[in-house]
C-alpha cells in the first residue's frame, strides 16, 4: 500500500476517517492524500446581449473564497499531532465529488480510499445515493467507509460476507484483494454466507464450498459461519454485532439505474447502516481489469 485518498468535508466522520487512514498510513509507509471538494453552487445563469447564456461571475468569486478557506484547514488537520508522523498532503479542488476522487484515483494509482460516511435513510437512501455510495459502487480501488472513532489497531475480526455465487477468475481477484486485506490489518477472517427464504442452502453444503475457500485461497486464520435472516444486510449486520466484529468486508456488484432502484446493493445498505468500518471492493471494476 503506497497511496491513500481520503475525501475531507471536516465533518465529524471525516476526520474519524482522517484518524483512521493516518494510522493506517503511519503503519504501511503510504502517503497521505487530503482532497476537499468544493461542489459549486446551484447553477445561476444570466442572457447575454448575444443571447448566450452564461454562469454567474460571482459564482467563481466564491468558489475561490471557499477554496482558501478550505486549505486553511487542511493544513491545521495536516498539522494535528495525530499526523505527525504521516507523509500527508492536502488540496482543495471545485467540482463534482465523485469526479475529481475517481479522476485521483486513476491519476494518481491510489491503493485505498477510506471516507467518513453519516449513512442514509427513507427516501434519502432509495432516490439520491451519498458520494459513499458511488465510491463503494465505482471505485477502481477498495474502499472502507468509517462513521465512528476506530483505531486500526483495534481490528483484529474482519467479517468476510460472500455470496460464493462468483464465477472462477473474479472470484480470484476478489480473494486476492481480500487476503491483502487480512494481512494489512493482522486480522482474523470470518467467512460468512446468509441463508435467506429466497436463497437458501443446506448448512453441510454451504460449509463445504467455504472451507473449499479457505484452501483454495490459501487463507490463514479463517474461519466459516452460516447464518440464517430475512435478508443479506440483516444477517451481515446482526453477525457482525452478535460476533463483535471490527470491520465488515464485501465485493459489491455495483448495479445501476432502475436495477439498483428495485433492488439496491447489499453493500451500500451495509454502508449505510453498519456502525463499524466497512471494506469494498467494486466487482465490475475487477472485472475491467485484466
Amino acid at each position: 500500500m503506497k497511496k491513500i485518498l481520503v475525501p475531507v468535508d471536516f465533518s465529524e466522520e471525516s476526520i474519524n476517517a482522517t484518524k483512521f487512514a493516518a494510522e493506517l498510513a503511519v503503519k504501511h509507509g503510504a502517503e497521505l492524500r487530503l482532497v476537499h471538494v468544493i461542489e459549486y453552487p446551484a447553477k445561476r445563469t444570466m442572457m447575454t446581449f448575444t443571447g448566450a447564456v452564461q454562469s454567474d461571475p460571482m459564482d467563481n468569486v466564491w468558489v475561490v473564497k471557499m477554496k482558501e478557506q478550505a486549505e486553511t484547514q487542511l493544513q491545521k488537520l495536516v498539522d494535528e499531532d495525530f499526523m505527525a508522523n504521516v507523509d500527508a498532503k492536502g488540496w482543495a479542488v471545485p467540482g463534482s465529488p465523485y469526479q475529481v476522487l475517481a479522476k485521483d484515483i486513476d491519476q494518481s494509482d491510489i491503493d485505498l480510499v477510506v471516507m467518513g460516511t453519516r449513512g442514509a435513510s427513507g427516501l434519502e437512501e432509495i432516490a439520491i445515493g451519498s458520494n459513499a455510495e458511488k465510491m463503494v459502487r465505482y471505485a477502481k480501488c477498495p474502499v472502507i467507509t468509517v462513521t465512528n472513532p476506530m483505531k486500526v489497531s483495534d481490528i483484529k475480526n474482519i467479517l468476510f460476507a460472500t455470496g460464493l455465487g462468483l464465477e472462477k477468475q473474479l472470484m480470484d481477484k476478489l480473494m486476492e484483494k481480500v487476503s491483502t486485506l487480512q494481512s494489512e490489518f493482522d486480522a482474523n477472517l470470518h467467512i460468512l454466507k446468509v441463508n435467506t427464504p429466497n436463497n437458501f442452502e443446506r448448512d453441510k453444503l454451504v460449509k463445504g464450498q467455504l472451507r473449499e475457500l479457505i484452501k483454495t485461497y490459501n487463507l490463514k486464520n479463517a474461519s466459516v459461519h452460516i447464518t440464517s435472516e430475512v435478508s443479506e444486510e440483516e444477517g451481515i449486520l446482526d453477525f457482525a454485532k452478535e460476533n463483535n466484529m471490527d470491520m465488515i468486508a464485501m465485493g459489491t456488484t455495483g448495479r445501476s439505474g432502475i436495477w439498483h432502484f428495485l433492488s439496491g446493493s447489499i453493500a451500500e445498505d451495509i454502508v449505510n447502516h453498519a456502525k463499524r468500518p466497512v471494506w469494498t471492493m467494486s466487482l465490475k471494476s475487477l472485472e475491467s481489469k485484466k
